[in-house]
């Protein structure tokens, strides 16, 4: 059969129609390669290329009326023979569910859409067809490529997209507009490159629009995930579950977010006026990067982390956000201000380099008492004057908030806010009794580091002056140190004490002849290192 229809100009037909002309005129044309050859009868009748197949040639509309769904999977079907690609001309197509196989691509052809502008009605659109349980579009199989279209829910709460087994796949420049539910429900992906993912008006109460699962079985689970400039916008409630509660028994690993755009319904005309979960939740996650992003929500918190499995493998946790801003919610839109922008709940290894936080109450990051050591607000993430960057609920002797690992150099004053407190176990210092605490002196005792803590000694039996102990530092220091020390009892206050510093070490003497025997009461010392 063949169409009726006038080749564009512009278009792959017009290219041959113009071609075939040329050729007629007397003019040697070069001869087309296979890829561009001309069209040649499919085993159905329609036209078709060598790689490319036009879904209009299998009989699709596109008049938002008729359902080209056979239509759509006919040319799905004979790309995936010749490993080609599928192409849509501009109109409003209703589908019921189509799959897509192993090497399929699939592109738009037409202006961009958008819901700010009239080009909305121009483009490749496809409506889900409104009744339809199933997804729109089934993504099967490995390197299959979706490009330049808009899907709509028109009714459905089925999702547009869903992933069984995306392997090495794209999807580039893909609007998902209007589902009561998920909108794209990943179930697996590996070796994935996404650009230019737009979601908006999508979940539920109950629903995130957009939901990243793993299988149970370790050797097929989700990895390797790299998503460019996701948006999501207007999300009924929660925007983004990944690895969440009940989303598998598995972990989501490796996956990298740069310039995500997330932000709740803020204002009084909003069916749902912010967002009353969190905005983005994140389960049993494997080193996962938000690179540059910016979410915008509230009252609830804007991410959340809750880690259900005992993690034991190399790089296990790991959450980084690099850059960005969290603003939370207008007070005045949502009917209360943001708590907290970022809860920590359960899980481990969480940090913040270089992010902007505004609009909170008690803190840009809560950490609670369940969640691990490794927690750092690096210096260079902000939040307004006066504001609390870490609210920390864990043991603080047990769980440091963050851990420099080289030296700190500040030009101007330090200021604390609270205590100057050092770690147990960054160093430990030796103690040990000198030749001046005479012999068989009582075993001396210490609990500190090298730059703070308490020791207590007696002296035996020799009444010579001179050193009685020595603090032998854990690691020396560069140049020699400032030691203070301060007597803790009248038997020390009252006797004349003295430290004698070095790089390696500090002694404690007395400067008369040491009391016999003094072991019963001994003596005790506080002492601080400066250096």
């Amino acid at each position: 059969m063949t169409s009726d229809r006038s080749p564009s100009p512009h278009g792959r037909r017009g290219f041959l129609a113009a071609a075939a002309l040329t050729t007629a005129a007397g003019i040697t044309a070069v001869a087309a390669s296979p890829a561009s050859a001309a069209p040649t009868p499919g085993k159905s009748g329609q036209k078709v290329t060598a790689s490319m197949f036009d879904v209009t040639d299998f009989g699709a509309v596109g008049d938002r009326v008729t359902d080209d769904t056979v239509a759509f999977q006919a040319a799905i079907q004979a790309a995936h023979a010749k490993l080609g690609v599928v192409l849509i001309p501009s109109g409003h197509y209703i589908i019921d569910s189509l799959t897509i196989p192993t090497l399929v691509k699939i592109i738009g052809e037409g202006a961009d859409s958008s819901r700010f502008t009239p080009s909305a009605r121009g483009g490749v659109n496809l409506h889900h067809r409104e009744r339809s349980v199933d997804p729109l579009l089934v993504i099967d199989g490995g390197a299959i490529t979706v490009e330049f279209i808009t899907l709509h829910g028109n009714g459905s709460r089925a999702p547009l997209i869903r992933v069984d087994n995306g392997f090495e796949s794209r999807i580039n420049r893909v609007r998902l507009f209007d589902v009561p539910g998920t909108a794209i429900q990943i179930n697996r992906v590996n070796n994935n490159t996404w650009t230019d993912l737009f979601i908006d008006n999508c979940g539920s109460r109950d629903a995130a629009a957009m939901v990243v699962t793993t299988p149970d079985d370790p050797t097929k689970q989700t990895n390797t995930f790299t998503c460019y400039n996701l948006t999501i916008e207007r999300a009924a409630n929660v925007a983004l579950d990944i690895a969440w509660d009940g989303h598998g028994g598995n972990v989501v690993e490796f996956v990298r977010l740069p310039f995500l755009h997330v932000e709740s319904p803020a204002d009084e005309h909003s069916a749902f006026p912010g967002n009353v979960d969190p905005l983005i939740r994140l389960g049993n996650v494997r080193q996962l990067e938000l690179t540059d992003a910016f979410v915008y929500g509230g009252p609830a918190p804007l991410l959340v982390h809750r880690q259900n499995l005992t993690l034991t493998e190399p790089l296990s946790g790991g959450i980084r956000l690099i850059g960005g801003a969290f603003l939370g919610a207008d007070a005045r839109k949502t009917g209360g201000p943001s708590e907290t922008l970022i809860q920590l709940e359960r899980g481990d290894d969480f940090a913040v380099v270089g992010t902007r936080f505004a609009r909170f109450e008690r803190a840009a990051v809560t950490a609670g008492d369940a969640y691990g050591a490794r927690v750092l607000i690096d210096p260079t993430s902000t939040a307004p004057y006066s504001k609390t960057l870490l609210a920390d609920d864990r043991d603080s002797a047990d769980r440091p908030t963050w851990i420099w690992p080289g030296r700190i150099r500040a030009s101007e004053d330090v200021i604390l806010g609270r205590h100057l407190r050092s770690d147990r176990a960054l160093s430990k210092p030796q103690l040990t009794p000198l030749p001046g605490a005479g012999t068989a002196p009582p075993s001396p005792t210490l609990n500190g580091t090298d730059t703070s803590g308490f020791l207590y000694f007696g002296t035996g039996t020799l009444t010579v002056r001179g050193g009685l102990v020595r603090v032998t530092y854990d690691k020396p220091f560069d140049v020699t140190p400032a030691v203070v020390i301060t007597p803790t009892g009248s038997g020390a206050a009252t006797r004349p004490f003295y430290v004698s510093p070095s790089r390696t070490h500090f002694d404690i003497g007395l400067a008369e002849v040491p009391p016999q025997g003094v072991t019963k009461t001994g003596f005790g010392f506080t002492y601080q290192v400066i250096g």
